[in-house]
């Protein structure tokens, strides 16, 4: 194990482990128990927290195999790409992040748009016009500031329970900045393991006690169900402000790929220096049309269930499961053994047909079901 880098304490890394981890996903698994059967989504919740833990770890074993071997010092999902594979590994972790950050804001704007549409209803009940007013707000953020029916179990609802279990631990690109931030580095695994748990339960206790409060009217996101009076406006108006606000943070990342990608390119550089007003023109450029992007998709998207259901069980997925599986067999082919290859193939072959499924089934169930 590397020695830390970081000061943070035991305490600190719990609960920086629990922030990045809980978000809005979790608003969707009380639909997913009245969607799917409860004894799925139980077990998909569960299966999740430890396939993503185990996965987690590979990537740590990865880091310690690289530190060993005196190889380049990882800081990034993306740099532990970069010594698998060279600069294919980088790209497809850059591209799968762009999309699971992207998947989340989107969610944003979901939750937002519904959310506030259902306390306005004098104005206006279509979520697409909230989401399309708070775009130009979010575009300016992005360009001025933050430079750093009743349950069943069928072989449809399997994978959407899963999708949004993979997706309420979908912050697993943060592993390495988790570790590398604690003052002792060995108790990570450890406190990881109690935090999933405690996480994975309280995911369970949501899902379930949200479920039976409401039953077959249980709606994609809970909080819809609760009832219009100023203290549930209330909480849907502060659940959106935070939302609103953590936006660009999600957004950043995605602004970091694209810009890096757009200002190394030499055409770039010659028409557009640095220092030039069209440089900043064209990077404004950039971010306003990636925001426009996640408006259009939110405003498209079936649902917030449907959505992140989808998202989890494709690029969450391959983030999760698929890459660290990959990694490791390639960066501790040395030190590993038979059995732990066996699992890294069988991970890898799961979690393709696993994201491809998803897929189909997401398609069956928006344009081949009877409305």
């Amino acid at each position: 194990m590397h020695a830390g880098t970081g000061q943070a304490s035991i305490e600190r890394t719990v609960g920086n482990i629990f922030i990045s981890t809980v978000g809005a996903g979790v608003l969707g698994l009380p639909y997913t128990f009245r969607r799917s059967d409860r004894a799925v989504t139980t077990v998909s919740v569960v299966c999740a927290a430890c396939l993503t833990y185990h996965c987690m770890l590979l990537l740590i074993k990865c880091n310690d195999s690289i530190a060993k071997g005196g190889g380049m010092q990882v800081h990034t999902y993306g740099d532990l790409g970069q010594m698998a594979y060279g600069a294919p590994g980088r790209v497809a972790v850059d591209i799968l992040i762009c999309i699971s950050q992207i998947g989340c804001c989107v969610s944003y704007l979901i939750f937002i748009g519904q959310k506030i549409s259902s306390v306005t209803m004098g104005v206006t009940d279509r979520s697409s016009d909230i989401i399309f007013i708070i775009l130009v707000f979010q575009i300016i953020l992005s360009c001025v500031g933050f430079q750093t029916v009743h349950p069943y179990t069928t072989l449809g609802s399997i994978p959407f329970a899963i999708g949004v279990a993979v997706y309420c631990f979908e912050e697993f690109s943060m592993t390495l900045t988790l570790e590398a931030s604690m003052k002792h580095p060995k108790k990570f695994p450890r406190i990881l393991a109690l935090d999933f748990f405690g996480i994975a339960s309280l995911y369970l206790l949501f899902g379930f006690v949200g479920y039976l409060a409401f039953g077959n009217k249980t709606q994609n996101i809970i909080t819809l169900n609760l009832l219009q009076d100023l203290s549930t406006i209330l909480v849907k108006l502060g659940l959106c402000i935070g939302l609103f606000f953590t936006y660009p943070f999600m957004m950043y990342p995605v602004h970091e790929i694209f810009e890096g990608k757009l200002m190394r390119s030499a055409w770039f550089q010659t028409i557009a220096p640095p220092s030039s007003h069209l440089h900043t023109l064209l990077r404004n450029g950039v971010r306003g049309a990636s925001v426009i992007g996640t408006a259009v998709l939110a405003v498209s998207a079936p649902g917030f269930a449907i959505f992140i259901s989808l998202v989890g069980g494709t690029v969450c997925a391959l983030l999760a499961f698929v890459l660290p599986s990959l990694f490791h067999m390639q960066l501790c082919a040395g030190s590993s053994s038979m059995q732990s290859r066996i699992a890294d193939m069988v991970l890898t072959l799961c979690g393709i047909t696993f994201a491809a499924y998803s897929i189909y089934t997401t398609v069956v169930s928006i344009f081949m079901t009877p409305s």
